[in-house]
Parts: C-alpha cells; sequence; structure tokens
C-alpha cells in the first residue's frame, strides 16, 4: 500500500499527539497518527512507516501485525481527509 500526506493547513502538536486543520475540518490525531503523518512527506510504501514506527513505538503486541495496524490507519486517516 502507498500513501502519501496531502495539504495541511495548520497543525498543533501537543506532546506525542496533534490536531490537524485539513480543507474546513479540524482532526485530532493519536501519538501513532501523528507520527506516520511526520512520514508521508512524499509517496511512501507502507511496510516502511510500519517498519519506522516499530523503531518510534517499539515491537508490536503478540499477535498484532504491525503492517496491518499502519495500513488501517492509513485508511482511517484518508478517510477523514
Amino acid at each position: 500500500m502507498k500513501a502519501r500526506r496531502l495539504d495541511i493547513i495548520d497543525q498543533i502538536v501537543e506532546g506525542d499527539e496533534s490536531v490537524v486543520l485539513v480543507a474546513n475540518m479540524v482532526i485530532r490525531l493519536s501519538a501513532l497518527a501523528t507520527a506516520i503523518l511526520r512520514e508521508l512527506d512524499d509517496w511512501s510504501d507502507s511496510a516502511d512507516v510500519a517498519e519506522t514506527m516499530t523503531a518510534t513505538f517499539g515491537p508490536a503486541p503478540a499477535g498484532t501485525n504491525p503492517l496491518l495496524t499502519i495500513e488501517s490507519a492509513l485508511r482511517e486517516m484518508a478517510e477523514q481527509g
């Protein structure tokens, strides 16, 4: 899966989380989504993003596939704009 960041009008980061203004919506991002957003300057492969998130947050919990988690987060972020 490939993903990229679209235009963000404004972003406020507080700790590990952030709030972004895109189009006419304000969206609160979790620590994971904020970290993912930082990685999406250009088209990025979800496997590369998953590898970076594993390095950032540590290994995924037992029974959790990091790639599927990242791809799910990317889809949810895309739905939000």
